[in-house]
C-alpha cells in the first residue's frame, strides 16, 4: 500500500504514522545513521505470528535549496521504484534459496519506506574475517548467490527505468568526481581520467537496454547469509547494466586488506552467479570502476595510503 500516513497490511490494525508515532507496534531498537534513522519494529500479526519490520527515515543533506529539491526527488522517485521492483521480485522469492526484502509501504513525499525483515546475518561479518580455508570456502558458494540475485533483479527491468539517468545529471556527476580528485592526479592526468569518463559513459548508453534495475547498495553489510541468501535496504534502483557486481566486485578488493588471491576467487564467483563472463570488458562497468577509484584517490588520511596508491596505479594505466 502506499499512503501518505503509512499503514502496515501484514500485521492487521498496527499502524506507522508520521515520523515516529508506531500504532500497534513495538519499536526495538532506534538506529542513528548519518544519512537515516532506522527503527526496528515488531506486532503480532492477526494470526498471532510475530511480524518484523524496519521503518526508514532518509535525512535529507544539508544542500542548496536547488540541489536539495533535486535530491529529494530523486531519493523520492527511487523510493517508488524500489516498491515496484521488490513487488515484481516477490515472484521470485526462493528462487536458488535467494529472498528479497520486501516494501509493504512508502512515502515518498516524506522519504519514508517500510520493509519487512529478512532473516539472516550480514555478510560482512564472515568476509571480514576469512582466513581460514573453510570460511573462505562458503563466501565463495555465497557469492555465486549474489551474482545470481543481481541477474534476477536486472530481468525485472521496465522500460522507463532510464528516466532515472538523464545525460545533464550524469555529466554534472563527472564533473564533481573529477573537480574533487583533481590535486590527487594533478591537470594532465585529470584532464585524460574526465575525457575518458565521458567517453565511457557515452558507449555504455549506445548499447541495448542500458539502464536497469539494480539494487543500488550490494554491500556486505546488506547481504545476508542464514538458511539462504538475503538482500536488504535497495536504495537506488536504476542504474547502468552490471552496476551492482562491479560496485560489489570493488568493495571486495578495496575494503579489506587482503590479497588479491584472496580476493579474485569472490570476484569470479560473483560474476559466475551473474552468468556473463564479458560483463567486466563492457562500458558501464570501467565507468562505474573509474568512478570509484577517484572516490578512493580523493581520500585523505595516512591509514588510507595503500588504498589511494592501488587505486592511482589503476588510473593511470586506463
Amino acid at each position: 500500500m502506499r499512503l501518505g500516513i503509512l499503514a502496515m497490511a501484514a500485521a492487521g490494525a498496527s499502524r506507522i504514522d508520521g515520523r515516529g508515532s508506531f500504532t500497534g507496534w513495538e519499536v526495538g531498537e532506534r538506529i542513528n545513521r548519518r544519512s537515516s534513522t532506522l527503527f526496528r519494529l515488531r506486532a503480532k500479526t492477526a494470526s498471532g505470528d510475530m511480524a518484523r519490520a524496519y521503518y526508514k527515515a532518509y535525512i535529507p543533506p544539508p544542500y542548496p535549496e536547488e540541489r536539495l529539491r533535486r535530491w529529494i526527488e530523486t531519493i523520492g522517485g527511487g523510493l517508488e521504484r524500489c516498491m515496484r521492483l521488490e513487488e515484481r521480485l516477490a515472484g521470485l522469492v526462493g528462487e536458488g534459496g535467494i529472498v528479497f526484502s520486501r516494501a509493504v509501504a512508502v512515502d515518498p513525499a516524506n522519504l519514508i519506506t517500510v520493509t519487512m525483515e529478512v532473516p539472516g546475518e550480514p555478510f560482512a561479518k564472515p568476509w571480514r574475517h576469512m582466513a581460514p580455508g573453510a570460511r573462505r570456502r562458503r563466501a565463495v558458494g555465497w557469492l555465486s548467490l549474489v551474482g545470481r540475485a543481481a541477474e534476477l533483479i536486472e530481468r525485472c527491468s521496465e522500460p522507463e527505468t532510464a528516466i532515472d539517468l538523464a545525460e545533464p545529471m550524469r555529466d554534472a556527476a563527472v564533473e564533481r568526481r573529477i573537480d574533487r580528485a583533481r590535486a590527487s592526479l594533478g591537470s594532465q592526468l585529470a584532464d585524460h581520467v574526465e575525457s575518458r569518463m565521458i567517453e565511457l559513459d557515452r558507449a555504455s548508453m549506445s548499447e541495448p537496454s542500458p539502464v536497469v534495475y539494480a539494487h543500488g547498495d550490494l554491500s556486505p553489510t546488506n547481504i545476508l547469509i542464514g538458511d539462504g541468501l538475503g538482500l536488504i535496504d535497495f536504495t537506488w534502483p536504476a542504474k547502468v547494466r552490471g552496476f551492482d557486481l562491479a560496485h560489489l566486485a570493488f568493495r571486495l578488493e578495496y575494503d579489506t586488506p587482503a590479497p588479491a588471491s584472496m580476493t579474485r576467487p569472490l570476484v569470479e564467483a560473483l560474476l559466475a552467479g551473474y552468468g556473463d563472463e564479458h560483463v567486466t570488458g563492457k562500458p558501464g562497468w570501467r565507468l562505474i570502476r573509474l568512478t570509484k577509484l577517484l572516490k578512493i584517490v580523493d581520500e585523505t588520511g595516512r591509514r588510507r595510503d595503500g588504498r589511494r596508491r592501488r587505486a592511482l596505479a589503476e588510473i593511470e594505466a586506463i
